[in-house]
């Protein structure tokens, strides 16, 4: 249930950036309009936890992306690359690493482009090694 509901996530973010909506706005817009199974503790905690962090989050795809700039990246992969970022260094829930990316990946291959699952892996990895480079250890 989990993926499923990352994917309502990434569907959120998507519908919040295009409206211009407070992403919990738009999650209580998704739910009223939605009518399936998600884990909504999750759904929730996720959308609250990259408004909180959104603009580090950002930072941090900013820093691991080579030759772009951060508004050039597509809705659909920088906002895959906030729940991706959010999991890795923001979330209370632990999650390993390799979970976190491999999960992303998914998400980019079903939603993005062709080049949606490298280019996201890539970002994700970048970030990764960093964090364990400067603090030293993984999840």
């Amino acid at each position: 249930m989990r993926r499923k509901t990352r994917e309502k996530v990434l569907q959120t973010l998507y519908m919040c950036d295009v409206l211009d909506l407070s992403f919990e706005e738009g999650g209580k817009l998704f739910l009223e309009n939605f009518d399936g199974e998600l884990d909504e503790g999750y759904f929730f905690s996720t959308l609250r936890g990259i408004e909180k962090h959104r603009q580090d989050i950002d930072n941090r795809i900013s820093k691991c992306v080579r030759n772009w700039k951060f508004e050039r990246i597509s809705l659909v992969d920088r906002n895959i690359l906030r729940i991706g970022t959010y999991e890795l260094f923001y979330s209370e829930e632990v999650i390993p690493h390799p979970i976190v990316i491999n999960e992303a990946v998914e998400l980019a291959k079903k939603f993005g482009t062709d080049e949606s699952g490298g280019f996201v892996n890539g970002v994700l990895d970048a970030m990764r090694r960093e964090d364990i480079s400067i603090y030293g250890g993984e999840k």
